[in-house]
This record gives C-alpha cells, structure tokens and sequence, in this order.
C-alpha cells in the first residue's frame, strides 16, 4: 500500500515539474520572438528612410539570434508600409511567429510596429 502511495505522489510530482518546464519553455519562445522582432525595428533605424523598403521580408525562418536558419523554430515576416499612416511616413510591421517544438507547427506569434520618418536634412 505505501508503495502504490509513493507510485501516485511521484508522478504527481513528476507531471507538475513537467508542466513547470513547458511552461518556461514557452514563455521563454515568446521573450525570444519579442526580442526579434524588436531588433528588426532596431535594424531598421540604421538604413536610410529610402531603403527601409528592402527590410520587407516573407516568412523567413530564422534561430533565436534572428539570424536566417532551414532550423530554426522562429518565422519573422516584415510588412513595410509606405505613407503609412500619414504622407511621409512608413510603417513596419514585424511578426514573429513560433514553431512548437512538439508538432513542429508555427502556432503563436509576437507582434511589433514602429512608424519612421524621413527627417529633413541639415543646411
């Protein structure tokens, strides 16, 4: 009977730190894919404002440094929006989605924006 006791808290126990480690692993994805799509917006500010539409991108895989990989568990996509949301301005749209590691199935995602303009240049 002790034996069955003990049999039953460990598993307990064994299925809660399971469930605590998945938990952290996908709070963790959602830092990272934050964080890449913040530094893609950060990028962004270093090109030139005509050039900002060469950040446009389509589903590219990429690791958690945001860096392109066949397999990596993150897709980044760039939307770039000209005159967006007023004349002179242009938006990015950043989305990071994240692939479970179970199915291997981009099922969640992280979004980011920021609106640029081109400032007038000095005399």
């Amino acid at each position: 009977m002790a034996a069955v006791i003990l049999l039953i808290s460990v598993t307990g126990a064994y299925r809660v730190v399971i469930a605590s480690l998945n938990l952290l692993q996908v709070t963790r994805d959602h830092y990272v894919a934050g964080s890449i799509s913040a530094a893609r917006l950060e990028r962004a500010r270093n090109v030139p404002y005509v050039d900002l539409v060469l950040l446009a991108e389509n589903g590219v895989v990429v690791d958690e440094f945001g860096l392109p990989s066949a397999t990596g568990r993150f897709r980044r996509s760039t939307t770039v929006s000209l005159n967006a949301p007023s004349s002179g301005c242009t938006s990015l749209l950043v989305v990071t989605e994240i692939r479970d590691p179970r199915t291997k199935v981009f099922d969640s995602s992280e979004n980011v924006t920021g609106v640029y303009t081109e400032y007038d240049s000095p005399p």
